[in-house]
């Protein structure tokens, strides 16, 4: 009797199928979870280190951007996200 054999991804590294699909997905959209947390981790961190008197040029030199990046990136809500 002949063993079948799985098949694979174009570059032979994943078998193919919808278990591999799937894997893969989760793994997407667990990295994006992920990103989600860190952006919500990163504006809290801001919103209290701005509360407490550090400077939008402070902010920026721990982000390494300008303060005029840092500003515009964080002086207002993102839209659609309550932070």
């Amino acid at each position: 009797m002949a063993q079948r054999q799985s098949q694979r991804s174009p570059a032979g590294e994943y078998p193919v199928g919808r278990s591999w699909m799937w894997s893969r997905m989760d793994t997407i959209n667990n990295a994006g979870r992920v990103l989600v947390e860190a952006e919500e981790a990163l504006w809290n961190r801001v919103r209290e280190a701005r509360a407490t008197g550090m400077t939008w040029e402070e902010v920026g030199a721990a982000l390494n951007c300008t303060r005029q990046a840092a500003f515009a990136r964080f002086s207002k809500p993102p839209r659609g996200r309550l932070v």
